[in-house]
């Protein structure tokens, strides 16, 4: 099979295997008939161009990738692509379209995290804090608190210079 190009019912079947779904299930998830689904598959069949937009969009590719017709698989792949061939020599494309294209790949989520927090400036830090602070719940809060605390212990994370002392009753502005 290698060097032959995949007909656009392989291509489904594939994308629908990586999402952990049927082609049954997709096709329901999109509003496609059963009987649709098993005529791309026994006749060789091809969806219809607004049916192709819909799953292209359901499986977040591109219509040509889904009929066979390109090696990009990704609408950002694409983009960056048409970027790169339109750019002058050595224009570099940022780390996050890399990462969106899958071109620059991770381990896992805090891998990626901690890849780009430390490409953050101070002020940057403090908007992604503000971030994970509006989108963690309490039990998840208390838990990052308790473990700031902890490192707060250690003499290795400790600040030399003098901190802010927290509010208390006798020290709070009133």
């Amino acid at each position: 099979m290698e060097g032959l190009l995949l007909a656009f019912y392989d291509i489904f079947e594939q994308l629908c295997a990586e999402k952990g779904i049927t082609p049954t299930q997709a096709g329901r998830d999109n509003g496609i008939a059963q009987g649709v689904v098993s005529m791309w598959k026994k006749r060789g069949s091809t969806p219809n161009a607004q049916t192709l937009v819909k799953l292209a969009d359901y499986f977040n590719t591109t219509p040509a990738y889904l009929m066979g017709n390109s090696m990009a698989k990704h609408p950002d792949t694409v983009r960056i692509l048409e970027k790169l061939k339109d750019s002058k020599p050595f224009n570099k494309i940022s780390d996050a379209e890399s990462f969106r294209a899958g071109f620059l790949q991770f381990n896992s989520e805090k891998d990626r995290i901690v890849y780009f927090y430390q490409k953050l400036t101070d002020e940057g830090k403090i908007a992604a804090g503000a971030y994970f602070f509006q989108n963690l719940d309490k039990t998840t809060l208390s838990k990052v608190a308790d473990q700031v605390m902890n490192l707060s212990e250690n003499p290795l994370y400790q600040r030399t210079e003098d901190v802010p002392q927290p509010p208390t009753e006798d020290n709070s502005e009133g």
